[in-house]
């Protein structure tokens, strides 16, 4: 055998263990196609994965979901562009992929993406996430929403509802504040730093202060949305409506209920925490019934699309009373879910038309 042989013999590896965190495929600077994943090789050890040959995405993610072991062959260890310290797998079209039958470990889950020190997730894994959890995501921009507002503390903050997806699946992305319209659809971006909720029956995530962005390379195989179909928008009149105000704790989100007195202070009933009223989260939802074209539904309305009719007209947001009276006394086009009943947007027909 030659020496250059030889060598390439040498160069060969194998590493054996459970795939996690398989993420998208993406287009590199180079215009080659790769996606990264973690592989547990030891008990509590993980490394970072690097995969050139796209065509094994969906191999490495049935093995991740199935927590299946797998020996990749003909692999090359080298050093982390992340951390010089450790190590990362590099995996090409030379490399086979077989099943392991057998470990001396059992599976862990890591618990962040190769020590990289950000909790990155898929939309999938976000999905089965905890609420209140902190995440880092790489995803694609599917859609950007109009610019709303929402008052906290007395003040209006702007808000904006994005749809954001990878090869797992999509999601809706809240942004709040100064990062509104930093992010542009067909875009793909690293977000570290948000926060999942719980929203209209679906996990969803927000962005809070803490929240970086950076550009990533494009997402290619990024999971479309199925079209929302039953939203329409209609002309009409509200004959009835109920507006309901209430106040939230900063701190476990629990109602509470504000007292007659001049105190500038209040105790949360939940958590048992004194705070100043002005802390107080406010809240405002409701229900309404809706005349258009001699039918009539009735309709969930909450805070986002309050605030902003609110902001809109110049309405007070503390008088309930005068924001039930003002929609009572005008027409409004309004853009609702005919399945689950829900308005998504609210809008005066005068100031549509630039009437005064």
């Amino acid at each position: 055998m030659s020496a250059k042989k030889l060598k390439l013999e040498e160069e060969k590896n194998c590493v054996s263990g459970f795939i996690q965190h398989v993420f998208s495929v993406k287009t590199s600077r180079m215009n080659t196609l790769y996606f990264n994943a973690t592989i547990q090789y030891q008990r509590d050890t993980f490394r970072k994965v690097a995969c050139f040959d796209s065509s094994k995405h969906s191999t490495l993610m049935e093995a991740s979901n199935a927590r299946t072991p797998l020996k990749l062959t003909d692999v090359q260890i080298v050093p982390s562009k992340f951390d010089s310290s450790k190590s990362e797998v590099l995996v090409n079209h030379k490399t086979k992929i077989e099943v392991c039958r057998q470990l001396s470990f059992a599976y862990q889950q890591s618990t962040n993406d190769d020590g990289m020190g950000d909790k990155k997730k898929t939309v999938k894994e976000v999905e089965n996430t905890p609420e209140y959890n902190k995440v880092a995501v790489e995803v694609k921009i599917l859609s950007c929403g109009p610019i709303t507002a929402q008052i906290v503390r007395e003040a209006p903050i702007q808000k904006q509802e994005l749809l954001v997806g990878d090869s797992t699946g999509s999601m809706k992305l809240t942004v709040w504040d100064s990062l509104v319209s930093k992010f542009e659809k067909d875009k793909s971006y690293v977000i570290k730093n948000l926060t999942t909720r719980f929203f209209q029956n679906a996990k969803a995530l927000t962005t809070t202060k803490n929240t970086l962005y950076e550009p990533a390379e494009d997402i290619i195989n990024c999971v479309e949305p199925s079209e929302q179909t039953d939203v329409i928008e209609k002309e009409g009149k509200i004959t009835q409506v109920c507006l309901i105000m209430n106040f939230t704790c900063e701190t476990c989100k629990g109602k509470v209920p504000l007292s007659e007195d001049d105190s500038k202070f209040i105790r949360c009933p939940s958590c048992k925490m004194k705070m100043a009223k002005e802390s107080l989260q406010k809240n405002i939802h409701g229900t309404l019934c809706f005349s258009f074209n001699q039918e009539k539904v009735r309709l969930s309305i909450f805070s986002s699309t309050l605030y902003t009719l609110a902001i809109a007209n110049q309405l007070n947001t503390n008088d309930t009373e005068g924001m039930e009276d003002f929609l009572l006394s005008h027409s409004f086009k309004i853009t609702f879910s005919t399945e689950a009943k829900i308005i998504q947007n609210i809008v005066h027909v005068t100031n549509v038309a630039g009437l005064i």
